[in-house]
């Protein structure tokens, strides 16, 4: 298992980062359990405004349209984890070839989710009287 962080990435919303480590959790636990493979790497970086993650391995790899099928009604896996991250403004992928592993790539806006934004009801601070605009009601 191999782990990286490349930049600094500045603090977000607690509840989106445990969600995005939960999505990376979800991801390298799929890897663990099913690639078959030697070994699994994990990246966070910051890319044009993003909190990317990516879990790589090299595995058995799989077809990710089947596997999408056979989940189509919810529950947590690679399904769960596009709809989680579309939930948060990003997006996620996966990428696999029968034979030659897989790549699932986790994009998350921080403007969105950073925790500096003064006004935001999750935002360090008092925003209890802000308006969407951030401005106090009156």
């Amino acid at each position: 298992m191999e782990m990286s962080i490349e930049g600094e990435l500045p603090r977000l919303d607690t509840w989106v980062e445990q969600a995005i480590y939960g999505m990376t959790l979800e991801a390298v636990t799929n890897a663990v359990r099913h690639s078959q493979g030697r070994s699994v790497k994990t990246e966070l970086r910051v890319a044009r405004g993003r909190a990317v993650v990516t879990v790589a391995d090299d595995g058995q790899g799989f077809d990710p349209e089947a596997a999408a099928r056979r989940r189509a009604k919810g529950g947590l896996g690679l399904v769960g984890l596009a709809k989680q991250a579309r939930w948060l403004g990003g997006a996620a992928s996966v990428r696999s070839v029968i034979g030659s592993g897989t790549l699932v790539r986790i994009s998350i806006p921080m403007a969105r989710h950073n925790t500096s934004r003064a006004g935001y009801a999750g935002a360090s601070g008092d925003a209890v009287g802000a308006s969407r605009s951030g401005e106090p009601k009156s």
